[in-house]
């Protein structure tokens, strides 16, 4: 699976989650903890061999400050769930991801541009290996890619 594709697929992953926590469709701690473990396997998979792939610049480091920035608004929303300010503190979260998300799509055409498509393929093999190895040290079963 070429990098694109496999980042956007997860970015999808990501999206249900949300509706799932949203709906009260199942148990919030539960979601958000998966939540969370996926959001940190994403970045780290993202910044170890997507990023690295493109020229130093704003856009891959905008990207990682705003894992950094997601990362502390899920805290803030786990550590508030139970309370009325809670719902405030999710859509917080989810607004900073929807953020990373539109920076992705102006990052990911770029990366399409700039590497071949075997580099592109091996670049998305890398971050689902890593993506998966993170998720399965969380606790998480994902399949092999």
């Amino acid at each position: 699976m070429d990098a694109v594709t496999a980042i956007t697929a997860d970015h999808r992953l990501l999206e249900d989650l949300v509706r799932q926590v949203r709906s009260a469709n199942g148990d919030e701690t539960v979601l958000l903890a998966e939540i969370e473990a996926r959001l940190a396997a994403h970045s780290r998979a993202e910044e170890d061999h997507v990023y690295p792939a493109l020229m130093p610049g704003e856009p891959v480091y905008h990207g990682s400050h705003e894992h950094d920035e997601v990362a502390v608004k899920l805290a803030e929303a786990q550590r508030l769930l139970g309370t009325e300010r809670f719902a405030v503190a999710f859509e917080g979260f989810v607004e900073a991801v929807r953020d990373h998300v539109e920076e992705g799509q102006e990052i990911l055409p770029v990366l399409a541009d700039a590497v071949s498509p075997a580099r592109l393929e091996d670049l998305g093999n890398a971050f689902e290996e890593r993506r998966v190895a993170e998720l399965r040290g969380a606790g998480i079963d994902e399949p092999t890619p």
